[in-house]
């Protein structure tokens, strides 16, 4: 890694922008209330597509969200990509 990728890294974590991007990006998730790519949940959570692309590995960890590369999006570029989901556990969560 870059050093100002380390340092980014650390200025997530400090602060804990990582964890209010997540909140972020569930909450937007079930507004949308359906299988979004990574582009759709940011334009809908207003943060930057890198800032979603990178926590959604996160929240698939904590088993949070699902990645279904069968079910297919557009992008903006015109490319197709996989989209996110909720799991069910988050289905039934009120946000």
């Amino acid at each position: 890694m870059k050093d100002t990728s380390i340092e980014a890294f650390h200025r997530v974590k400090y602060y804990g922008t990582d964890q209010r991007h997540r909140d972020i990006i569930l909450k937007a998730m079930h507004e949308l209330n359906e299988p979004a790519t990574s582009e759709v949940i940011s334009v809908r959570c207003k943060l930057d597509y890198h800032q979603v692309a990178r926590r959604m590995p996160e929240l698939e960890r904590l088993g949070l969200v699902r990645y279904n590369s069968q079910i297919r999006g557009r992008t903006s570029s015109g490319s197709t990509a996989g989209k996110w989901s909720l799991t069910s556990s988050q289905l039934m969560m009120d946000i």
